[in-house]
């Protein structure tokens, strides 16, 4: 924006700060044009938003001249070794992040994993696997090296300790049956106000990291628990969709009989940079799309939180049987 196009709305809001003929309605709606063109934090650094990017880098986590062999013991007939792996797998990463916008989050997973290393203030790195629980082994870590330099052409897999450290990061990378069903239950404790009925959850299975969807679906049962008192019954449900490119993965969490009165102040708010919304923006960024179905002002509307295509922030929608207050997560798998 240049200087006298800033000075020109400058000139425009002021007049209608001014304005005292305003109605109710009008004063609403300059003070949310007010909110979203000044208060948006502009310092904010904003991942860009980019799922399909982030399923196709997982994805390699099914290819053996990908990072398969990370979780998965070598094939007999591929002459993999400790040396090679770890040769492969950095270049694998390397030019899989020159390709692909992924989350901060999960190259930070993966380069720790593969790689170790210290932070800033010198300390070993350490990754956060699917139950939130940090650790410090990694593929580079003295210990596995020197066990690798012990055993040559066997897997650390077949530690039976190092193991266990695998198969939590496997487990961190990848909603296998039933984990969404179990991730649904622990929260189902933590939230004993909310009657949680489920659909479907033992079919999920699809590579994404386990703790930021997990860390995402606590935040919206949050603040739904926060209406808990009038509105206590959820449904959560999963359903996959094939297509030829990616298919999708779809949890849907809908609070029964929820209706929201205005959208504009939703708006304004998530606009202005405040709330539980832009917490959850930040968790699921690159990870999956993210919609809020309602009954907005008496009419069904959809609004496009994140989105990877170009469609509307707000849609209307035909929807003659709308439960409640949804939101409906989109997950990509390749």
């Amino acid at each position: 924006m240049d200087y006298m196009e800033n000075q020109n709305k400058k000139y425009f809001f002021n007049f209608f700060l001014q304005n005292k003929n305003l109605s109710k309605v009008q004063m609403k709606k300059r003070d949310f044009l007010i909110a979203r063109e000044y208060l948006t934090p502009q310092n904010t650094e904003i991942e860009k938003h980019v799922p399909k990017d982030t399923a196709s880098f997982l994805s390699l986590f099914n290819d053996p001249n990908g990072f398969k062999f990370l979780t998965h013991d070598f094939d007999p007939l591929s002459n993999m070794n400790y040396a090679t792996l770890m040769e492969l797998t950095n270049k694998v990463l390397k030019e899989a992040c020159g390709r692909y916008e992924i989350p901060k989050s999960l190259y930070a997973l993966i380069d720790t994993f593969i790689n170790g290393g210290t932070d800033k203030d010198g300390k070993p790195k350490k990754w956060r696997d699917c139950s939130g629980y940090w650790h410090e082994e990694n593929y580079a870590c003295k210990q596995w090296k020197e066990w690798s330099n012990e055993n040559p052409g066997h897997h650390l897999l077949s530690n039976e300790e190092f193991a266990k450290t695998i198969l939590k990061f496997r487990g961190s990378i990848r909603i296998v049956k039933p984990i969404l069903s179990d991730i649904v239950q622990k929260q189902d404790i933590n939230h004993s106000n909310l009657k949680i009925e489920t659909e479907g959850l033992e079919k999920a299975d699809f590579y994404t990291y386990v703790w930021a969807l997990e860390d995402g679906l606590k935040r919206i049962l949050d603040d739904m628990n926060r209406y808990s008192n009038k509105t206590p019954n959820l449904k959560i449900s999963f359903q996959r969709k094939y297509s030829d490119d990616f298919s999708s993965r779809i949890i849907k969490i809908t609070q029964i009989g929820s209706v929201s009165s205005s959208l504009d102040d939703a708006l304004q708010r998530f606009h202005a940079g405040g709330g539980a919304f832009n917490e959850i923006r930040k968790v699921f960024t690159g990870y999956c799309n993210w919609s809020i179905e309602a009954i907005w002002d008496g009419v069904p509307k959809r609004w496009n939180i994140l989105k990877d295509t170009e469609v509307p922030e707000i849609e209307e929608f035909d929807e003659t049987n709308i439960l409640g207050f949804s939101h409906v997560l989109t997950y990509f798998s390749k």
